[in-house]
């Protein structure tokens, strides 16, 4: 999409979110390569990649680096959380005891 072409990928992740089948590009239902293949051999006329020439490039301007670091972010922190309430109730069960007797 950044290169202002359409694409061809599986529907998981980035693409499940950002392509737009017929749009910007066609997306495949996970691990169905037969499916994958059918979708890269039916290329439509000139005009219609040209359009999706532009609708890829219109796509691509509205994920930036922002975006992307924001979701890196968030992601860290969600895990840092997560791990971090695993950790701390993992040490108290620990500790409980010790304290106890």
């Amino acid at each position: 999409l950044a290169s202002g072409l359409p694409v061809l990928a599986y529907d998981y992740a980035c693409a499940a979110l950002t392509i737009e089948p017929e749009k910007n590009g066609w997306r495949c239902a996970l691990n169905q390569p037969e499916q994958f293949l059918k979708l890269a051999e039916q290329l439509p006329p000139l005009t219609s990649l040209q359009q999706m020439q532009q609708a890829a490039t219109s796509t691509a301007q509205q994920f930036g680096w922002s975006l992307a670091i924001t979701q890196f972010e968030q992601a860290l922190k969600s895990t840092t959380e997560k791990h971090y309430t695993l950790y701390s109730t993992a040490w108290n069960r620990a500790m409980i005891p010790l304290f106890i007797t």
